[in-house]
């Protein structure tokens, strides 16, 4: 059996645009990606709403990816695959971050799996990055609030996550060719996108973990 560890964010965790609800569980992406697998791959996930890639957020604890990545890495070991999806909420304007630096953040969580190993005699796992649906204006206010004008400049993050990938020797996938944020929120997936950002990931999943 393959095991694989998506770590992600509210994107991951099924967030309804224009609620503060939580989609069933056969239409979160990450399970409608292991109904495609079959039963020969496990998918443990571990998604929080507001998560970053690496830095601390002064208005709710515990969203640092970089603090929880470790302990994960080790309680699902031995993995033969991590997905990172995150990005998207180090737009936040209070973090006042450029796509560069955003992409710096995701670089780092490559290099913590790169490098962690839970046992000495563990191989360790390969590594996907997916860059975040693209977030659209809208007219919510909470959240219009929060992004301010990161639609403008959330296109710049795609080619820096490939870069990144191609530089690390990992796998890339551009969640933004397939599905686009919700202008309800301008961040979150509507149920219907939510599935099919599920579906498109089976195919290169299942391709990594047969090279």
């Amino acid at each position: 059996m393959k095991s694989i560890l998506a770590f992600g964010d509210s994107l991951m965790w099924g967030f309804i645009p224009g609620t503060r609800d939580r989609y069933p569980h056969e239409s979160r992406w990450p399970n409608v990606l292991q109904k495609g697998l079959g039963e020969n791959y496990a998918i443990y996930q571990n998604a929080l709403n507001a998560r970053t890639t690496v830095h601390d957020n002064p208005f709710r604890d515990h969203r640092n990816g970089l603090k929880s990545l470790p302990m994960l890495l080790e309680v699902h070991a031995p993995l033969d695959l991590v997905i990172l999806a995150l990005g998207t909420n180090d737009f936040h304007r209070h973090y006042n971050l450029a796509p560069f630096d955003v992409a710096r953040g995701m670089r780092r969580l490559v290099h913590m799996v790169k490098s962690h190993q839970a046992e000495p005699m563990m191989p360790r796992p390969k590594v996907l990055i997916i860059s975040p649906p693209k977030i659209v204006p809208t007219e919510d206010e909470y959240f219009g609030a929060l992004f301010g004008n990161t639609h403008e400049i959330f296109h710049e993050l795609g080619p820096l996550y490939q870069k990144i990938a191609e530089e690390e020797d990992i796998y890339f996938f551009d969640a933004g060719n397939e599905v686009s944020a919700s202008p309800i929120d301008g961040v979150h997936l509507t149920k219907s996108d939510t599935i099919q950002l599920g579906k498109a990931l089976i195919n290169p999943i299942s391709k990594i973990l047969t090279v």
